[in-house]
């Protein structure tokens, strides 16, 4: 028979054992979830927490001092608008003044400053499925030590799509997947880094019609630089036509959810299962004839249909 004490003992380690496991913190504007706004969600969560972000427009700047995921429901429905909220002082969208491990993604983000800013050194973050549009900076760092991995996102119409100043020897950023497009001053740069360098890959990105598609790096295995060719890149949206280049063009070995190789953008791989934008069961029927229209029992009919696949 155990002993009091020894019950005392695997009572705590349970409790504490459990005390650790992370929770999800819904975030829901219509007040079914959790919390109606991110910031409220970051300050009650807990380190390690994943914090889901329903569809919806939140006017709000992001202070993240904790160790936190912030996962929306795609580029399409979580859009965190911070151009249309006054500054407050603040530098970015997302200010991020921890080091964090998670992750970063399924948003669409604007701002009239820097879409995510780093302010600490030894991140280990994954930003990936996110729109930067008309920001300062979509992603920026400024002098710190990092892993960074940029992952299948949008950078567009900013004034440049990835910033990294340096003073370090090497900046660890991996950047695949992404379209960099139509940014006013550069697409990729690092600055000020005198003999530093990126020691992560890029790869397989398309880095088209920025004012320098690079500044302070080289291209990487894969890259191109061709239209994106989006349905409507003027009115925000941002999926690819079927004619797009960036189809079945990114990383291989990585597969979209209709299990073809991945795009390259916000819509790709499968992580983007759940609001992948094209059809993933055969062609769209454009047009369906049925000939004649009424038969008598035992009769024939011709069906004709035509269609588009993606």
């Amino acid at each position: 028979m155990k002993s009091f004490n020894q019950i005392i003992v695997t009572l705590f380690i349970l409790l504490f054992a459990s005390s650790a496991i992370c929770e999800t913190l819904f975030v829901d504007q219509s007040g079914a979830g959790d919390y109606i706004t991110i910031q409220e969600a970051i300050n009650e969560a807990s380190e390690g927490d994943i914090i889901q972000i329903g569809p919806g427009t939140y006017l709000e700047h992001l202070n993240v001092k904790k160790n936190v995921s912030l996962i929306g429901a795609g580029p399409n429905f979580t859009w965190l608008n911070s151009a249309s909220k006054p500054t407050d002082n603040t530098v970015s969208a997302i200010y991020i003044n921890k080091a964090l491990s998670g992750s970063i993604s399924g948003m669409r983000i604007t701002a009239n400053v820097h879409g995510i800013q780093f302010n600490v050194s030894g991140n280990n973050l994954t930003i990936r499925n996110c729109i930067f549009d008309n920001c300062s900076n979509g992603v920026s760092t400024h002098d710190l030590s990092n892993n960074m991995y940029l992952y299948n996102n949008l950078f567009v119409f900013c004034t440049n799509g990835v910033y990294m100043y340096t003073y370090q020897d090497t900046l660890n950023f991996t950047i695949k997947g992404n379209i960099i497009a139509y940014n006013k001053t550069n697409g990729i740069q690092l600055s000020n880094a005198g003999s530093s360098s990126i020691s992560g890959p890029k790869a397989y990105n398309n880095i088209y019609e920025n004012g320098n598609n690079y500044y302070g790096v080289s291209t990487g295995t894969g890259d191109i630089s061709k239209n994106p060719r989006f349905i409507d890149a003027e009115s925000g949206n941002f999926v690819l036509q079927s004619s797009s280049p960036c189809i079945n063009s990114g990383v291989p070995g990585w597969l979209d959810p209709d299990g073809s190789r991945s795009d390259m953008g916000p819509y790709a791989t499968m992580t983007a299962k759940s609001f992948w934008p094209y059809p993933q069961h055969g062609p769209i029927v454009k047009e369906l004839s049925i000939i004649p229209s009424a038969i008598p029992k035992g009769g024939k009919l011709s069906i004709k249909a035509t269609g588009v696949i993606r």
